[in-house]
């Protein structure tokens, strides 16, 4: 998964977010990101942090191990999760099943 990639404190998954969707999901990857969809307004952090909760309860990390580490106000992100490594989030996200994400 080329939207992985090792970081300081952990692994950083790239992100592409679609804000106001009528699901949070995970709906394939865009540009070598993962693109996710999530429910909330893309205002006052919003997206962000639902962002993160979606994430947290995918990957089972606390959101206190997780951080925006760029792209705060667009649609690319880079999300830094402490506590995993990158073979552990592939994991988590094939389990998902390949066709949920888009995998090959």
């Amino acid at each position: 998964m080329d939207c992985l990639k090792e970081g300081k404190e952990g692994v950083v998954i790239l992100v592409y977010v679609k804000a106001g969707a009528k699901r949070n999901e995970i709906s394939g990857f865009f540009d070598g990101r993962l693109k996710v969809k999530i429910t909330a307004p893309p205002v006052e952090g919003k997206a962000n942090r639902e962002l993160l909760v979606f994430l947290s309860k995918l990957l089972h990390v606390p959101v206190s191990n997780m951080r925006i580490i760029s792209g705060e106000r667009g649609r690319r992100k880079s999300v830094e999760i402490r506590g995993l490594r990158r073979e552990e989030v592939k994991k988590y996200l094939e389990g998902k099943g390949a066709e949920d994400i888009g995998y090959h």
